[in-house]
Parts: C-alpha cells; structure tokens; sequence
C-alpha cells in the first residue's frame, strides 16, 4: 500500500531518505570538492559495493552504478527456487548481490549441473543480447539475494558506457572459453560424443 522508503534526488544525487510515516529519516551530506555523495547506510551502500566488485560493471562511474543500484529491483529467493528457467524468453538479468545460483541443463535424471555463480555474478544477459531463449535454468542454492535488471535498462546502461559494452564481451568469451574447455575435457573422458 505505500513504500518503505523514499529517496528523494537532486542532480542524480540521493539527498535525502524518508520513511513510511514520511518523516525525514535521513540527509546526505555532499562533498563538494570531490563530487561524492555519502550513501544511505544499509542495502544501498551494500548494492553498490558489490556492483562495484562485479566485472561488467566495475567500469562505470559511480553515478550509474548508483542509477543501478536504486533502479533495479531486488529480490530474495528461496533455496531452490528457480529464477528462470532453460527455454523461457529473457526479459531481464540479475546481478548476485548475496548467496549462490546454480546453473543447469536439462530436467530430471538428464539434469547437468554447468557452474555456481555467487555474489557478483550477472546472469541472464545472453538472452538479452542475442535475443533468444534462456539457455539453462538458473536455481537458489540456499537464500539468495538479486538484483534484477530489466532490458531496457540493461540496454541503456550498455548503450552509456563503452566500456560496459566491451566487459559484457570480455565476460561472454570467458565463458565460451570455460564452456568450450568442460566440452573437450567431457569429450575425452568419452561422456560427450562429438
């Protein structure tokens, strides 16, 4: 019915924090001489020191990471609760803010476990940019904590930062390498046919 907090901004900038009763909770100072802002204490700080830590994402000035951090949503996920699954349409990505994913093909008995991705890991990207479905199934193992990125804005934080466009790159030819490498590895322990 109504919001646990509100940022009121300025300039980009968070100035002050209201809470549910609409009373002042919070002002941030701002030095001037360095152009930094002090962060609210708590979940958004934590967002953005992760974000920061994140490959794709360590590039960007602190003024988007922060457009990131108060603009996506988060979410909390149970153990073994699927965020997405192998075939669906991909609509947004997720950044790890706290615990693990594990990434899987198949179902059932044919169900293969690829990797575990944890804090600071994005997920879900491929889809977005090649424009075709999810290619594995992404699952909480034990409570997890995203933040999820819708494509637009994943799209405008690409289209903002070049250099965010040449990490996403970097962070795709990683992982082909790593998956072309577990394929030859499977291929000579004779469990892939090629």
């Amino acid at each position: 019915d109504g919001f646990d907090h509100v940022y009121i901004m300025r300039g980009g900038r968070v100035v002050a924090e209201r809470g549910p009763d609409s009373q002042l909770v919070e002002t941030f100072e701002q030095n001037l001489d360095t152009e930094t802002t002090v962060l609210p204490r708590g979940l958004f700080r934590d967002d953005i020191q992760v974000l920061s830590d994140v490959p794709m994402l360590n590039q960007l000035c602190p003024e988007t990471l922060k457009l990131v951090a108060y603009t996506g949503d988060r979410l909390t996920f149970s153990n073994e609760e699927v965020l997405f699954r192998e075939g669906e349409i991909g609509e947004e990505a997720f950044i790890i803010i706290e615990g693990n994913v594990d990434v899987v093909i198949g179902e059932g008995d044919n169900e293969s476990l690829l990797y575990t991705h944890g804090p600071g890991t994005i997920i879900g990207e491929m889809a977005l940019l090649s424009d075709t479905l999810r290619t594995a199934t992404i699952r909480a193992q034990g409570e997890l904590k995203v933040l999820r990125l819708s494509r637009d804005l994943f799209f405008e934080l690409v289209g903002r930062d070049v250099n965010l466009g040449l990490a996403v790159m970097q962070g795709l030819s990683d992982r082909l390498v790593a998956l072309t490498g577990q394929l030859e590895n499977a291929q000579r322990a004779g469990k892939v046919v090629p």
